[in-house]
């Protein structure tokens, strides 16, 4: 069969074309693509041949995709709207960085999830971010009121700080990018600064002793050590009071240098890793979606046809100061 996929011949060099897939086999299912989200940490880096847990070029990269069943297996029928976590079928030749940004994609049935009514398809085109954010939350682990600061504003920090606002947080948001910073305010994002040469003391300033929860979704370990001043300390006469948490919630290209004496051992402070989530936290993000609780919409406002995916790309790459996302929709391709 044939279909359209965007891939990545060489490091930063994207084309849509036109390529032949093998025939899904009986357990599989295939998915018209409806729109695909672009997570710009992880796919510029496999673009520039940094991502550690991607193949070689050429590849196709992306892993969040919603769409419609036009072939069913299993208990799922065409027409049925499922979210994907990216496709490993690929076209003969070329590797999948996770292959969601595909016209068809061939899955298992055990990998496709059926999309509730209630959930819009652009929406669900994210479901990946959104459940990757919820994983940190949960991880977490929250309590009503805390002082949680989010360190950048991409598109998973962004939902990070929705969720932990909907849990009951006081919550601030920084990026060194003031157009981040507008999306946040777009989500309903109150306390958001900028980055500047007065670092940190806006911060200071509204939580004077400090956070309870630092979430770093910056992926930048020098961003992390600059931050870590302002994680509130911990009590020696009150010796049951819960330590603070440094929350990790995002792909670092080397170490994270954590100072020992102040942070790890004065503070005791909780370190926090994330790796990927799990089904039942993209579960609650869909139930949020269904209730229209959480609306993500000015996060994904930037939606092009999937033509414009090499220029999609390239300012995700030359102009971030612009852009969070692109929103790839697949309908003009069929």
């Amino acid at each position: 069969m044939k279909t359209i996929a965007v891939v990545a011949e060489a490091p930063n060099r994207v084309v849509v074309g036109e390529y032949s897939l093998r025939e899904p086999r009986a357990d599989e299912v295939v998915i018209a693509t409806a729109y695909s989200t672009i997570s710009p940490g992880t796919e510029l880096r496999c673009l520039a041949g940094r991502e550690p847990n991607a193949q070689r070029f050429p590849m196709i990269t992306g892993y969040s995709l919603a769409g419609t069943i036009l072939r069913g297996a299993g208990d799922f029928k065409p027409g049925d709207r499922v979210f994907l976590n990216g496709a490993s079928v690929c076209p003969d030749g070329i590797a999948s960085a996770w292959g969601g940004h595909i016209q068809y994609a061939i899955a298992p049935v055990s990998q496709v999830v059926r999309l509730p009514a209630g959930v819009d398809l652009k929406a669900a085109s994210a479901l990946s971010m959104l459940s990757i954010a919820m994983h940190g939350v949960c991880r977490a682990a929250p309590l009503p009121g805390d002082r949680v600061l989010v360190a950048g504003q991409g598109l998973i920090g962004l939902f990070a700080a929705a969720l932990l606002r909907r849990a009951g947080c006081r919550v601030a948001v920084a990026d060194k990018v003031p157009a981040r910073l507008a999306v946040a305010q777009r989500l309903g994002q109150s306390h958001r600064f900028e980055v500047g040469d007065t670092w940190p003391a806006p911060v200071r300033e509204l939580f004077p002793d400090g956070v309870d929860i630092l979430l770093d979704a910056t992926g930048v370990p020098a961003v992390v050590r600059a931050n870590l001043p302002l994680l509130r300390g911990k009590s020696w006469e009150n010796l049951y009071e819960p330590s603070p948490k440094l929350v990790l919630l995002a792909s670092f290209p080397g170490d994270v240098a954590l100072d020992y004496q102040e942070t790890l051992f004065n503070k005791e402070c909780d370190v926090i890793t994330c790796r990927t989530y799990l089904p039942h936290e993209r579960e609650r993000v869909l139930r949020l979606l269904t209730t229209a609780d959480l609306d993500v919409s000015a996060a994904l406002e930037e939606t092009v046809p999937v033509s414009d995916a090499p220029a999609a790309f390239r300012q995700l790459r030359e102009d971030a100061a612009r852009h969070v996302t692109f929103v790839l929709d697949w309908s003009a391709g069929r």
